[in-house]
């Protein structure tokens, strides 16, 4: 499965208004079904952008991802995210550039492009 970045803004966003202990059973985003977001959730957690744990089980068909909360780490990357016109205005980077980044490039391009909004650049 292909990592989304829009996926992952959207999740942070949930995670972050659901509060401590994200059940993942319990979130619905339009246009995405529940194997995209157990994907997304687990990807949240290697990227380090939230706390939380991964169970798989025997007699289950996709594991159970248990979210605590965004790490520090995905507070300062859903702080830029959450801009719509940062979020857009980084996207059509990306996609100028090639469609593609890692979270790392990602999070460096949202700051800069939050930067230049507030005219820090």
């Amino acid at each position: 499965m292909k990592r989304d970045l829009e996926l992952i803004r959207q999740l942070m966003l949930a995670i972050e208004s659901n509060g401590d202990d994200f059940d993942a059973e319990s979130i619905e985003i339009d246009g995405y079904d529940s194997s995209q977001i157990n994907y997304h959730l687990q990807l949240l957690i290697e990227a380090k952008l939230a706390v939380g744990e991964v169970h798989t089980f025997f007699n289950s068909d996709r594991p159970t991802i248990l979210i605590e909360k965004l790490s520090w780490e995905g507070c300062n990357f859903l702080d830029d995210a959450r801009n719509e016109s940062v979020w857009q205005k980084t996207m059509e980077i990306v996609k100028d550039k090639g469609g593609s980044v890692s979270v790392g490039v990602l999070t460096q391009l949202l700051t800069s492009v939050a930067k230049q909004l507030v005219g820090l650049v």
